[in-house]
């Protein structure tokens, strides 16, 4: 068994894990596992809670003896349950991983000696890992490289998402109207605006797809449920994109990329993948046209082709 943490030990852990969940399953107990594997002890986890029940503390409660762990209960969305955490957060690196995402047992030790070796550095991401057979949760650029505008949608998601406290104050908290639960339309891409306003502040984030983070993808056919859930996490992406100024160009291959895959769809006899691609092609039109005519920043794309930090080694 590990030795318990406590913050009387770490006034200041090294990373703050922010956990928002709804309910507890394998999957939520298969993180915190996969935590108390961690060769890197010195973390914090903040357990922010939308449940109605007493799940989740019945879980937790099973780890505190390894864990440094603190419970919140929080009414749902899930940007407004991150920026809960963030506001008791104390660790010097800050992450979000998904409730059914889960960590190799080395993955903590390396993003902690990604800053130590590169100090100048705001940021790592990395990317989701999944089973061969099923539907990614999301595609990843396939070389290292810094986080840009024109491609942060390939350059992490939530959960393979690791930054510096400093930034974090700097970018403020998630935008509330984005993610799951929110009193809007877009229910996805809160992680996407978060790089954004964070590279419209300079900052040096570097993406490297090396650095793993365990997330299951999508298995057997599509069903009406799945359809709707492109739709809308397509809308949401199309949305932060007119928002951030991206340009047409950019908006033409992000829909040239569904129409593709609704062809192969088709071509294999999958009229689900088809239809699932369909959504997603119609999401990120409708989204584009709720950002409206006037993004809130629009970035320079002359500052993605250079850096003021040598591009660092991968962790």
């Amino acid at each position: 068994m590990h030795a318990p943490l406590s913050p009387a030990r770490t006034p200041r852990p090294a990373i703050s894990l922010i956990l928002a969940t709804v309910g507890t399953d394998h999957r939520l107990a298969k993180l915190l596992e996969s935590l108390r594997a961690q060769r890197l002890r010195d973390f914090e986890t903040i357990v922010v809670d939308q449940s109605d029940g007493n799940d989740v503390e019945t879980l937790i409660d099973e780890h505190r003896d390894a864990l440094a762990i603190r419970h919140l209960r929080h009414p749902r969305g899930l940007s407004r349950s991150r920026n809960a955490g963030l506001r008791i957060a104390t660790g010097a690196i800050i992450a979000f991983p998904d409730d059914d995402c889960w960590y190799e047992d080395d993955v903590l030790a390396r993003v902690q000696q990604f800053f130590s070796r590169h100090p100048r550095v705001d940021g790592v991401t990395g990317r989701a890992l999944f089973d061969a057979t099923e539907h990614p949760p999301a595609r990843f650029a396939r070389r290292a490289q810094w986080v840009v505008a024109t491609k942060v949608w390939t350059q992490g998601i939530s959960c393979t998402i690791f930054l510096r406290s400093a930034l974090v104050t700097r970018i403020g908290p998630f935008d509330e109207r984005l993610g799951l639960g929110a009193d809007s339309p877009w229910t996805a891409a809160e992680e996407s605006d978060y790089l954004l306003r964070a590279v419209g502040l300079h900052a040096q984030i570097w993406y490297d797809p090396a650095l793993t983070v365990n997330h299951p993808g999508h298995r057997g056919r599509f069903t009406p449920v799945e359809h709707a859930r492109g739709a809308s996490y397509a809308r949401a992406m199309g949305y932060v994109m007119r928002r951030h100024g991206a340009r047409v160009p950019s908006l033409a291959y992000h829909l040239a990329r569904p129409i593709g895959g609704a062809l192969a769809g088709v071509l294999r006899g999958r009229t689900d993948v088809a239809r699932f691609h369909a959504c997603v092609l119609g999401g990120r039109l409708r989204g584009w046209r709720d950002g409206g005519p006037a993004p809130a920043w629009t970035y320079d794309p002359a500052r993605e082709g250079a850096s003021a930090v040598a591009a660092p080694e991968h962790p």
